[in-house]
């Protein structure tokens, strides 16, 4: 009976084909900043990469810090529904080069451009150095 059917009637059938390009991500995390936390941390925040320049969905985001002076340097990774992270364990009253750069499934997208932030002094130095200040005002 099916075979009546099909042989009598037209029987169209549409296939649309969709094909969706997914490749790294054309551009970078938004408006990176930093701020020290301590002599040891900075807290860096940032805004999601533009919709338009993400290229899929986004999977996570890299933090990568180095030292202008010291041999410190590393990566810190973060969710994709993270906008902002802590770096710690670094070198106290040092000049950090601060970059984000997000990730999707294809592969990383471009690295932002490098914010210099410096860790606080340590809080003895701190301490001594104002009270050898004191000291010799009141001298």
């Amino acid at each position: 009976m099916l075979n009546k059917l099909l042989n009598n009637h037209h029987v169209g059938c549409n296939i649309i084909l969709l094909s969706i390009s997914i490749s790294e991500p054309d551009g970078t995390p938004q408006n990176v900043q930093g701020q020290r936390s301590s002599s040891t941390s900075i807290l860096v925040k940032w805004d999601e990469v533009p919709a338009e320049q993400q290229n899929g969905i986004i999977t996570g985001y890299t933090i990568t810090y180095k030292s202008q002076t010291e041999n410190d340097d590393g990566n810190v990774q973060a969710n994709a529904s993270v906008r902002q992270t802590e770096l710690t364990n670094l070198k106290g009253y040092v000049n950090y080069n601060i970059t984000v750069f997000a990730s999707v499934v294809k592969g990383d997208g471009p690295v932002s451009d490098p914010i210099v932030v410096r860790t606080d002094q340590d809080s003895k130095l701190s301490f001594l150095s104002i009270f050898f200040l004191d000291v010799l005002v009141i001298s």
